[in-house]
């Protein structure tokens, strides 16, 4: 179907889907105004460099751009920025909301979430005079995908315009997909460098020597006169001698490492490229990481001079496997049946020693299905001189299975004793004792790895990667393992293993002693709490009937005040306690909020008079009978407690003032807040405010705010603090402190 006359054919009252022809510059121009102005949320634009020219052209355009901006639309531009076009380039992000450079970019099209515009490719100079129309959405989402794709490969424009204006380089990461940018790439860094860093396994090696060894000899044709030549960390095996021998003597330095890093990567002057493809028989990769950002090259020069110096010369290793010696080492195992053989290989040859650390108490029951834990009591109760040694993360099975492991019986003989009148008996006799020969510490969660290790008589080690622990098998979730019997290896691994052995033991006795501090705070302050209430109750007697005595009633103000503040102390340590053993409990009920801050707004009100302080206390409230469900006596602490700082911290304030609001924050929650003109939070303990003992103040332990954080917390709330913004008047700062609840 082709149309030439109006523009509103496409008009967003038709639902019928169609493709459309649209010729002659008047009616492309309405088909670019109808899109934008059916445009919902957003709009779509890749231009090719040339286009960019012939888009300026429509007036019509312009002005469908600008249009759509102040009917909140958003509008992404991709074009190829180039010498040519950037000054249509800077015009247009000017009007526009995001433009972003893309190398080579030769589509053209514009498209919104249900509208779709193509763009024949022009030379340079060339008007358009027809394009592609299309409203079907199976084609509109499929533009969608490739503009998103071409969009996060590309660049801000900026950065693009300041390189061609100031030269400036632009620093780059990306990733290559297409099959000739990735080729060019591996030429472009091999032609560009005085020297290449290359970190490989086999299969690099046959993909360079099979694709691109003439770009590497230039390289080395040089190297006697101003590059560097090429340096190459590899694992030589018998399979690949002959290459190694070749690159040899084509003049490249190569080194021999075990245990290569699981990217392949090649360094150059100022770029690096980089995969994770195995590249197996010189397969060509699918995706190579390409970057110039001088983090990545200092990352990657490190590793590749980490590995150089430890690693082995080619000619001394192909001499060890010419010669068929065995060297001491490490070996990776990626087959899991082969690794759960070793495994038990392992542990039936161990003499003296058992060290293990499972990675999650998964890995422990897999090994129980597997049979590892069994074969560990077996070995228990023949091999008396092994000792076992276990650490492994906890969970809700692993207590009786600890027991069951250190109670494991052996057989043990007996001693022969005389008894009397009766022979010495010649016979072996063999009794059942109790084990001491497993040992069975937990290690907290996050402590956990993702490696399981074993090692046998300090003598041998396995680790074994974890892949999925959510796996039943330990064939499905374990990865790649790594055996040795490199002493070096072993022995960093033993350290480990005994380091964190005495962690957990410290760890152990830590939680003990903090039972035991707990327990001791709790009675304290029961204890405490005891006498208190009739001190407060009889002094209040005496008080009562010693009105004529001014002196004594001072006295007795004295032992109620510091009393009440023994009480209040001795409740906060108790509510900690709660806290920490998570038994704080909340009774709700429906009560009105209202009552409660206006009640203690008054008895503060009364108290602030009898003292003789100058502070201003108010209480604003929007809504009358603001109820909610809560533990009403738990929010009246919260509440007295951000007063009774709040009142602390501005009482040496002149003309202080203190104001509470409550208001409904929406349907389902209300907000309090307490705003004062004290002194505010100090800088030092804004960053830990709801923290225990977080205070700079000599009176209170700063327990309040932490308990107050709990409780509003308990109730589905949040709580913050903060200090009010400057003013003129530094002495007046302040601080602001408010919570919000769940009406229900």
């Amino acid at each position: 179907m082709t149309s030439d006359t109006t523009s509103n054919i496409h008009s967003s009252h038709s639902n019928v889907q169609r493709i459309d022809i649209v010729y002659g510059i008047q009616n492309i121009g309405n088909s670019y105004s109808e899109l934008f102005l059916n445009a919902k949320r957003k709009i779509d634009n890749c231009i090719n460099c040339y286009n960019l020219l012939s888009y300026f052209e429509f007036e019509s355009i312009k002005k469908s751009i600008i249009e759509a901006k102040t009917r909140g639309i958003i509008s992404r531009y991709l074009i190829d920025i180039t010498k040519d076009n950037i000054k249509y380039c800077k015009e247009l992000a000017k009007i526009v909301d995001e433009l972003r450079h893309l190398d080579g970019v030769k589509s053209n099209f514009v498209l919104s979430e249900s509208e779709y515009i193509a763009i024949p490719v022009l030379e340079k100079s060339q008007p358009v005079t027809q394009i592609i129309y299309s409203n079907i959405n199976p084609i509109v989402q499929q533009m969608q995908c490739v503009f998103n794709t071409f969009w996060y490969k590309a660049i801000p424009a900026e950065q693009k315009i300041k390189e061609i204006e100031e030269g400036e380089l632009i620093y780059v990461t990306k990733i290559l997909e297409n099959q000739k940018d990735i080729i060019n790439k591996i030429i472009h860094l091999a032609e560009t460098s005085s020297q290449l860093l290359i970190v490989s396994s086999y299969g690099g090696m046959q993909l360079i020597y099979n694709n691109f060894l003439t770009s590497y000899k230039k390289l080395l044709d040089n190297y006697n006169r101003e590059s560097k030549g090429i340096k190459w960390i590899c694992n030589i095996e018998k399979q690949n001698l002959e290459i190694v021998k070749i690159f040899l003597n084509l003049g490249m330095q190569i080194r021999h490492v075990n245990n290569l890093p699981p990217m392949s990567f090649a360094l150059g002057d100022r770029e690096i490229n980089a995969t994770i493809e195995k590249m197996e028989h010189g397969k060509m990769v699918q995706s190579l990481l390409t970057s110039n950002e001088p983090l990545y090259i200092k990352h990657f020069l490190s590793i590749f001079e980490d590995l150089w110096n430890s690693g082995i010369e080619a000619t001394n290793r192909i001499v060890e496997l010419e010669e068929g010696i065995e060297l001491e080492g490490i070996k990776i195992i990626r087959n899991p049946v082969e690794v759960q053989n070793l495994a038990f290989d392992l542990l039936n040859s161990a003499k003296d020693e058992i060290l293990i650390i499972f990675s999650t108490a998964n890995a422990f029951h897999r090994q129980e299905k597997a049979g590892s834990i069994k074969l560990l009591t077996e070995i228990a109760s023949k091999k008396n001189d092994v000792n076992i040694k276990i650490m492994t993360p906890i969970d809700k099975k692993l207590g009786d299975i600890k027991e069951k492991l250190e109670n494991v019986q052996i057989k043990e003989k007996a001693e022969h004793k005389k008894e009397k009148n009766k022979e010495i008996s010649r016979k072996k006799n063999y009794k059942l004792q109790k084990s001491n020969k497993i040992e069975i510490r937990f290690i907290e969660r996050q402590q956990q790895t993702t490696i399981s290790i074993l090692i046998v008589d300090r003598k041998y080690s396995l680790a074994v990667e974890l892949k999925d622990d959510t796996k039943n098998t330990t064939y499905e979730a374990i990865g790649l393992a790594t055996y040795s019997n490199s002493k070096s290896t072993v022995l960093s691994y033993t350290s480990m293993f005994e380091t964190l052995w005495l962690q957990t033991e410290l760890y152990d006795r830590l939680k003990v002693q903090e039972k035991i501090q707990k327990d001791f705070i709790n009675v304290a302050a029961h204890e405490l709490r005891t006498p208190i209430q009739p001190i407060i109750a009889i002094t209040d007697i005496v008080y009562s009937q010693s009105k004529e005595d001014k002196e004594k009633r001072k006295l007795l103000e004295i032992i109620m005040r510091n009393a009440k503040r023994l009480k209040r102390l001795t409740d906060d340590i108790l509510d900690v306690a709660k806290i920490e053993s998570q038994s704080l409990q909340t009774q709700k009920e429906w009560f009105n909020i209202e009552s409660v801050i206006s009640s203690l707004v008054s008895q503060y009100k009364s108290n602030i008079k009898e003292m003789g302080k100058t502070i201003n206390l108010n209480f604003i409230i929007e809504e009358k009978n603001l109820f909610i469900k809560a533990d009403k006596g738990r929010i009246t602490q919260v509440l007295d407690n951000l007063l009774c700082n709040a009142i602390k911290f501005t009482e040496g304030k002149a003309c202080g003032s203190i104001t509470i609001t409550a208001k409904r924050e929406d349907n389902e929650r209300i907000k309090v807040i307490t705003k004062d003109t004290g002194t505010g939070i100090n800088k030092e303990i804004l960053s830990r405010l709801f923290t225990k003992f977080a205070t700079k103040s000599d009176r209170g332990t700063g327990l309040g705010l932490y308990i107050s954080k709990k409780i509003i917390e308990a109730h589905g709330g949040k709580i913050w603090g903060k200090n009010n913004d400057d003013d003129d008047d530094d002495d007046r700062i302040g601080a602001e402190f408010g919570f919000t609840l769940p009406i229900n």
